[in-house]
This record gives C-alpha cells, structure tokens and sequence, in this order.
C-alpha cells in the first residue's frame, strides 16, 4: 500500500491467557490459537497496523511484524 496506510504493517502476537506463562493455550492477536476439528490450523489472519504508530508489544509475548511495502536493497555483488 501507500505509505501512510493503515495496511502498511502485518502483526501477529503471540501472548498466554491472563499472562499466564504456564497456560496450555496461546492466543494469537487475542484470539485462542488452536487446531481446528478437522485438524488444520486456523487462519492466521494478522492485525494491522500503519500511519507511522509505533509498534506495541506486551511483555511476555513474541510479535511477528511484516512489512509488505518495504523495500530493501540487496548488497552488491562482491
């Protein structure tokens, strides 16, 4: 997207319920991650994020941010 889009970034958190580090569940972006009946993942559908917001990560969770739009120059050729 455009810089300055509300879609300029992908996240998805990883946190426990409740802060509870010895939680059998994870939730991902709030939500219980887990298997679904058929056995398959869910969707991991990511938040978005953008318009120069920083980004937020609450303690004791892990944060995947992807940043479609960016750009970045490989080195030359040695």
């Amino acid at each position: 997207g455009a810089a300055g889009t509300a879609r300029d970034r992908e996240e998805w958190h990883l946190t426990a319920p409740n802060d509870d580090t010895r939680s059998r569940t994870a939730l991902l972006n709030g939500k219980p991650l887990a298997m679904g009946d058929d056995g398959q993942l869910p969707a991991l559908e990511p938040r978005y994020g953008g318009d120069g917001t920083p980004i937020g990560v609450s303690p004791l969770s892990i944060a995947f941010v992807v940043l479609p739009s960016r750009r970045c120059p490989l080195p030359p050729a040695a």
